[in-house]
């Protein structure tokens, strides 16, 4: 570059810089990144999930060298990015969640702010960069690929930005040192993950644009350094032993429609869900976005087909070797062709030189739609991240490090989705612990130790996912009925229930334990009541707890003999002969221990919860009653103290609740 044409740029960029409208525009883009920053805020509390622990198992305790070999279980060659999980590995085999979060969304930020300098070097306006900016930040598709610690996509982007604004410099001045750091970049990127590949058609596309002449065309140095590098990277790739069962020659016509979910974005997301009345015609609906993108763009054919080719080279590789049901899951992927769709849809918006003042309004109004539908998806997206987050919080925090013996989860979610899904095709759901992972493993990532767990589902329970809250839940392990669960209890040391809630959130509840033995608590606990129940339990402990609006009640009983289908444990919270103010009827183990299939010489211990909040009983004390019955026959089972004395109603007093000032509990 000649002195002159050093002097003109610089001159352009003081005096865009130095008005008001570069204010703006400067001001404007740091408005949207810490937009972007707050949106994505809440996925610091993600923690891992899905295949979290399996993907990162793989770097603890490997050496070096060995990250930089293929591994025979991983379909892919990516050395970088092993290196760059390694960087995050504590010495005991853990990881930093907040940190790896707070990386992803990091290099997010730095994605869409390198946006703007390689847009301006490609010759985009700034106004029209700014838009890109905008939309590549809020691209709600890319969602998975940021609030997950795991997907490399943002990675990948990061360095190919770079690497691109590295040969824009290189190939402009004739800089050896932003030559070599192009050629270093694209290397990078390649070791990472192969997708990089996707840089090639694009730097073809730029020397061809740039280029008057074909031999000129062909006298690109460095072009041909990245093709050699493209052509030896691949010759390596194809080579190294890897998992087999994942690629393979695909080229499905729904994987084709559902990638171009991401270049119809606008015209597809919807947070309340995609209207029913809309899926016949989503095919013309994705039709009519791309030949609306390319009527707007026909004056500025450039940038057009920059952008198709940035975005079908992203994608072109998952359409080729990845079959629909691995896609389907990935909306990851989209994050690869985002900084193509960017460009094309805020050029489109926003019109060339000339235009009315109408068009513009239009084009401005359009985009600002866009990016308020896209925070809105974000936002939806997080929500249904959040349920899920919380309830792995939920379990790393049940399985004690110090403790050894084994604990049962029931009704885990595997994975869940909207009933309403904001895009026609896909899956858009929270993959979050499916059964081929551990439960346990998602502690280990957080601390060291801690017990193993089991999983099973008893999909007849109460506590599943009622039909008309907000998601579908497949639930962890094999489907059983309740005697399977109480069976498995007697293996392990806690049973853990999940109850979901209507409106779309999970509780994880201890709801007890069966041990065939004697456990500890059955002599060593006194002054606690002790009763029989007709000739089916004896009542051997009890204890109470009252915390938030919630009163805990546990309940310690041994096996005389089991009881009938019909029957139920019931805690009832009122004033004696009156009608209970609160109450919890239900089989033991809220429905996982159900009385018929208790086993004589058993114990079982049954959690349960009563919800009383203390502004609505009236001052007073207030009895907590235990007893069991016949639901069809309403009666119930004669219960005896343990000096043979049978009590009123057949109901076991166990204890008092104090309500006034202040809160007080007792038990008898």
């Amino acid at each position: 570059m000649s002195m002159e044409n050093v002097v003109r740029v610089r001159l352009t960029w003081i005096k865009e810089n130095n008005s008001w409208k570069g204010l703006l525009q400067h001001g404007t883009r740091l408005g949207i990144l810490l937009l972007t920053a707050a949106l994505y805020a809440p996925a610091l509390r993600f923690g891992f999930l899905w295949d979290d622990p399996l993907w990162y198992g793989r770097v603890v305790g490997a050496p070096f060298w060995r990250l930089l070999l293929p591994l025979g279980n991983f379909q892919f060659y990516r050395p970088g990015t092993m290196l760059i999980n390694a960087l995050f590995a504590r010495t005991d085999g853990t990881f930093p969640a907040v940190t790896m979060h707070a990386f992803q969304i990091g290099v997010h930020l730095l994605n869409a702010a390198l946006m703007i300098r390689v847009g301006r070097l490609l010759g985009l306006s700034a106004a029209v960069v700014t838009g890109a900016m905008a939309l590549f930040a809020l691209y709600p598709l890319a969602h998975q690929a940021i609030v997950w610690t795991a997907p490399q996509q943002a990675w990948v982007i990061l360095l190919l930005l770079a690497a691109l604004w590295a040969y824009l410099e290189g190939r402009r001045g004739r800089r050896t040192a932003w030559q070599w750091a192009a050629v270093g970049l694209y290397a990078a990127a390649l070791l990472v993950q192969e997708s990089a590949l996707q840089l090639m058609p694009v730097l073809l596309w730029l020397e061809w644009r740039e280029r008057q002449t074909w031999r000129e065309r062909w006298r690109a140095p460095l072009l041909w350094a990245c093709g050699l590098l493209s052509l030896g990277y691949l010759c390596v790739w194809t080579q190294v032993p890897r998992l087999e069962g994942i690629t393979r020659v695909a080229f499905e016509g729904r994987v084709a429609a559902y990638l171009l979910q991401g270049l119809a974005f606008p015209a597809l997301g919807f947070p309340q869900g995609f209207p029913d009345a809309l899926r016949p015609y989503t095919g013309y609906i994705l039709i009519g976005g791309a030949v609306g993108l390319s009527v707007a763009l026909w004056q500025r054919r450039a940038v057009l087909w920059g952008g198709l080719i940035w975005f079908g080279a992203a994608l072109f590789s998952s359409w080729a070797g990845l079959q629909y049901d691995y896609v389907s899951l990935g909306a990851r992927l989209f994050y690869l062709g985002a900084p193509g769709v960017a460009v094309l849809w805020a050029a489109a918006l926003h019109p060339s030189k000339g235009a009315t003042w109408l068009r513009r309004g239009v084009g401005t109004s359009l985009a600002l739609l866009i990016l308020v539908q896209s925070a809105l998806l974000i936002e939806h997206f997080n929500r249904a991240y959040a349920v899920g987050a919380a309830h792995l919080a939920a379990l790393v925090a049940a399985l004690d490090p110090a403790e050894a013996a084994p604990r049962l989860f029931v009704n885990f979610p595997d994975r869940y989705t909207f009933r309403r899904e904001p895009y026609p095709w896909g899956y858009w759901g929270v993959t979050l612990a499916p059964v081929v992972t551990p439960l346990e493993d998602f502690a280990r990532m957080v601390r060291p130790g801690g017990p193993e767990t089991m999983c099973l589902s008893v999909p007849t329970l109460p506590s599943v996912a009622p039909a008309e809250g907000p998601y579908q839940v497949d639930m962890r392990g094999m489907g059983v009925e309740e005697a399977t669960v109480y069976q498995a209890a007697r293996e392990t040391e806690g049973t853990y229930l999940t109850q979901y809630r209507a409106d779309g959130g999970f509780d994880l509840a201890y709801v007890g334990n069966v041990w065939s033995e004697t456990p500890s608590w059955a002599n060593s606990e006194r002054g606690t009541p002790s009763a029989r129940f007709g000739d089916m339990a004896e009542l051997v402990a009890v204890t109470s707890e009252y915390s938030a609006d919630k009163l805990r009640v546990t309940l310690r009983w041994r096996v005389l003999q089991p009881g009938a289908y019909t029957e139920v444990a019931f805690v009832h919270l009122g004033q004696p002969g009156s009608a209970p103010l609160a109450q919890n009827d239900s089989p033991p183990g809220q429905g996982v221990f159900p009385l018929w299939a208790w086993q004589p010489g058993d114990f079982v211990e049954d959690v349960r919860t009563l919800d009383v909040p203390a502004g609505v009983l009236p001052p007073g004390d207030y009895e907590i009653m235990v007893g069991i019955y016949d639901w069809q026959t309403q009666m119930r089972r004669p219960v005896y103290r343990a000096d043979g004395i049978p009590c009123p109603d057949a109901a076991l007093p166990v204890g008092k609740l104090r309500v006034g000032a202040p809160l007080h509990l007792g038990v008898n």
